[in-house]
């Protein structure tokens, strides 16, 4: 392989840990919703609110007709309301990954070009990556919402490598998710890291060529 020269990176649960931020986020955007909710009830709510937003994969609004219907309730506040609370505040609770920027700044020393794709609703995502500081890490970002397709969609992928001015062969991506990161990564010639920092099982066919549990475990690689 030759000498890299790019490491594009995920953001949702590769450089920010998504499921701590929804702990703490949903308690403050629950008792928004349902402020008279307490006891067993608020229990039954916010476990059913965990399962239906699965894992983030479940597209808001849809997130808030599933909830609203599953529980019974026919009181639902517009979507858009909701929406516009979730993208104002949900980016609040931002949870670094451990060891994030000393890896970024590692990264950065030794002459990588740092690059990140991320899936989502641009203004969500952009508050995120500003709410962390994260843009003054990166040489290039592309969030899926402004750019008009999805991971793992090739060409949000060969925009990344032109954007830094490299071919496939000279980036390497990493990301939590088999489909969206590392299958998008191959149908475009990049290697990829599965960052599966939750010892999860790989139940798809794609397959990372390296695989790390901590993020600070990715200067360790030998990439050349």
């Amino acid at each position: 392989m030759p000498k890299l020269k790019a490491v594009i990176f995920d953001l949702d649960d590769t450089l920010i840990e998504r499921r701590a931020m929804l702990d703490a986020f949903s308690h403050k955007f629950l008792h928004h919703c349902f402020p008279d909710a307490d006891g067993a009830e608020y229990a039954h709510i916010r476990d059913t609110f965990i399962q239906v937003d699965d894992g983030g994969y479940t597209t808001r609004p849809e997130l808030f007709h599933q909830l609203y219907t599953a529980l019974g309730k026919t009181d639902m506040p517009p979507a858009t309301e909701l929406l516009d609370y979730w993208n104002a505040h949900f980016a609040d609770h931002t949870v670094l990954v451990p060891g994030v920027k000393d890896t970024l700044c590692a990264l950065q020393a030794r002459g990588y070009l740092l690059g990140m794709i991320t899936n989502g609703n641009p203004v969500l995502q952009n508050h995120k990556i500003d709410h962390t500081g994260f843009r003054n890490y990166f040489d290039n970002i592309i969030v899926s919402g402004t750019f008009g397709c999805d991971k793992p969609d090739p060409s949000i992928f060969r925009a990344a490598l032109a954007a830094l001015s490299v071919t496939a062969n000279d980036a390497i991506y990493i990301g939590d998710n088999p489909v969206n990161d590392i299958y998008g990564a191959h149908r475009v010639g990049m290697k990829a890291v599965w960052a599966n920092y939750f010892g999860r099982t790989n139940r798809t066919e794609y397959r990372p060529d390296y695989e790390i549990h901590a993020l600070t475990e990715l200067t360790a690689l030998d990439f050349t």
